[in-house]
């Protein structure tokens, strides 16, 4: 990865080649339009202030709670502690960029802020290709770029694949491999329960029936959640991989005039994994949802909070029968 300082000149001898292009106005790609760039930018500041706040939220109700530190959730404060590095370290730069149309804070901060890109997002057990934003005429720039050098292409396919493919080829199969297993299970289970009537058979044989229903059930719930997880990251990081890889081999795209505005989405929906993990967190995960729900100051709360003690002495799925002088199950 280099911080290059690309300027008209390195356009003009790109474009030449190309079928449509000239050496008059034609050869320089016009600067993106202003409403572009703010709105660009505004979306990457809500998305550093939503991915903040949701990430802090997970490390604090794993920390605050000791009966949530299990491994996997463990891992889960993991990954949104590197998404709040990854948010205020990189993503308030990416949006002065985008805004200013330059890179203002020069080669050495380039190098390290794409080192702490990697380091962050490859601590986070998520992968993926540094680039920033490839920008017009003069304007010094902190970009992965096309070239025809052998060796800078045979190193953005060996970063690009040991970064995403080759991680998305294994974990895609480990899930199909998962996925085959829970189904198999299933039908395992199912199979038994109509063999066997539980009403017939004794207490301690009933209790292991359902103990087994219960811990498929759990599993299949956390497999889903893990999977949904997997998705939401191939979303985001596959377009990004794709779009490097044609930044590297491709001129035409590279000097192309929607270069600006494709790099600069593409880069967003990448970053959008550090809002999309919190939020699928309290969608699948009831005690996650809850302690969100206790985070919250009282004037945010809409339903009113059930004491513990009272919340503990109701079972939904129970009817009660009372009378007069007594009441009972």
């Amino acid at each position: 990865m280099a911080c290059n300082q690309s300027s008209i000149e390195t356009y003009e001898y790109l474009l030449p080649n190309l079928p449509n292009a000239s050496h008059e106005g034609d050869s320089r790609v016009p600067p993106p339009r202003a409403t572009l760039r703010m709105s660009l930018a505004v979306l990457m500041m809500l998305t550093v202030v939503a991915g903040f706040l949701g990430n802090a939220a997970v490390c604090i109700i794993v920390y605050q709670r000791p009966a949530m530190r299990s491994a996997i959730n463990l891992l889960l404060a993991t990954l949104a502690f590197s998404d709040i590095m990854l948010c205020l370290c990189c993503l308030p730069f990416t949006a002065a960029t985008l805004v200013t149309v330059r890179w203002h804070f020069g080669d050495s901060f380039c190098r390290l802020s794409a080192a702490l890109y990697w380091f962050f997002v490859l601590e986070g057990v998520s992968l993926s290709v540094w680039t920033l934003v490839e920008v017009p005429a003069r304007a010094p720039q902190c970009v992965l770029g096309y070239t025809e050098l052998p060796a800078g292409r045979a190193y953005v396919l060996t970063l690009v694949g040991a970064a995403f493919f080759v991680p998305f080829a294994v974990m895609l199969g480990a899930h199909l491999g998962v996925l085959h297993a829970v189904r198999k299970n299933a039908v395992r289970v199912h199979n038994q329960s109509e063999r066997l009537d539980l009403r017939r058979r004794p207490a301690a044989l009933r209790r292991q029936q359902q103990q087994a229903s219960l811990d498929l059930s759990f599993k299949t719930k956390a497999f889903t959640t893990i999977l949904i997880l997997f998705v939401g990251f191939s979303l985001c990081w596959l377009p990004h991989s794709v779009y490097s890889l044609l930044s590297v081999f491709s001129r035409r795209f590279y000097c192309g005039p929607s270069f600006y505005a494709t790099s600069s989405c593409v880069l967003g929906l990448s970053y959008l994994k550090s809002v999309f993990n919190p939020i699928v967190y309290c969608w699948r995960i009831k005690k996650f949802r809850e302690a969100c729900l206790e985070l919250l100051p009282p004037t945010f709360q809409i339903l009113p909070k059930v004491p513990e003690r009272i919340r503990r002495r109701i079972r939904p799925s129970t009817v009660y029968a009372c009378t007069e002088n007594q009441s009972a199950v």
